[in-house]
């Protein structure tokens, strides 16, 4: 993500110092520099859910057995400890 950064920093002096001979070719850069932080901010945000995901079913799953220690100690049945 940091080299996409750079690579966009390096196209926008480029684009500023140079002339754009064409509207065409100044859309087309454009373009380019949004598919390509569309593209990085696309994989970041996957990355970011996938993590959320699992980390939530963990939570889930801890509540799960927390409350099932919690009934059976109240029927005095209890053989699992929780620490």
């Amino acid at each position: 993500m940091h080299a996409l950064v750079i690579q966009t920093k390096i196209l926008v002096r480029k684009l500023t110092t140079e002339r754009i001979t064409t509207t065409k070719e100044g859309l087309e850069d454009i373009k380019w520099i949004m598919g390509a932080a569309a593209a990085a901010a696309h994989s970041f945000l996957e990355g970011i859910l996938s993590i959320l995901i699992i980390y939530l079913t963990f939570l889930r799953v801890t509540q799960n057995l927390i409350c099932l220690c919690q009934l059976l100690e109240l029927q005095g049945t209890s053989t699992i400890t929780m620490t």
